[in-house]
């Protein structure tokens, strides 16, 4: 059974991993989302939740991207090397990334982040945890989620609407909200698409 301790401390170890970065040396000092996965392999998944086995278990050599499209703009980002960046396309049998936009200069843009976290649907109960998104840019005062179980503001009006995992990489479209939207203004769902590879 995968719902044991080690889910729990896994968990716990990438939320304070990913909320603890500081400046553009060293890691984002905000902009990181709520969406956390374990980091532990397993057999990865293929095609809107049903589990495949992947015969090489490899993350790949490459270099670690995502480009998300979302209500026509396209936020893109990649590897920087920082320590709580992380691309595990086979984790307890789905997909799990955590990205940010580099600076230019060889660090991490601040406020920005990117997590995407895929669990095939027969998992979702054995694993306490559901397919969800959250993409991060302060400057462009973008707080995306697509997640069912988003609760206060936007809950309710997001979610990973299909994935397909192959190998190393993983496609989809997704429903986000954006909980930047001016508390005046009325949070509007979007629609978008993903593109995620571990090298």
């Amino acid at each position: 059974m995968l719902r044991d301790s080690r889910l729990l401390v896994a968990v716990g170890v990438m939320l304070l991993a990913v909320s603890c970065g500081g400046g553009a040396d060293d890691g984002p000092s905000d902009g990181t989302s709520d969406t956390a996965a374990p980091t532990e392999t397993a057999a990865p998944a293929e095609t809107d939740g049903t589990a495949a086995p992947d015969e090489s278990g490899d993350s790949g050599s490459g270099s670690m991207s995502a480009s998300l499209t979302i209500d026509g703009e396209t936020y893109e980002f990649s590897e920087t090397g920082f320590a709580a960046e992380t691309c595990d396309p086979s984790f307890f049998g789905g997909f799990w990334a955590a990205l940010y936009m580099p600076d230019g200069a060889g660090g991490v843009m601040s406020g920005t982040s990117a997590t995407i976290l895929l669990i095939p649907e027969e998992l979702e109960d054995d694993l306490e945890q559901v397919s969800a998104i959250a993409v991060s840019v302060d400057s462009a005062a973008v707080d995306y989620h697509a997640d069912p179980e988003l609760e206060g503001r936007g809950g309710g009006l997001s979610s990973v609407d299909s994935f397909t995992i192959d190998g190393n990489s993983a496609t989809g479209s997704a429903t986000f909200v954006n909980r930047d939207t001016p508390f005046d203004e009325d949070i509007v769902p979007v629609e978008g698409t993903f593109e995620v590879a571990c090298g």
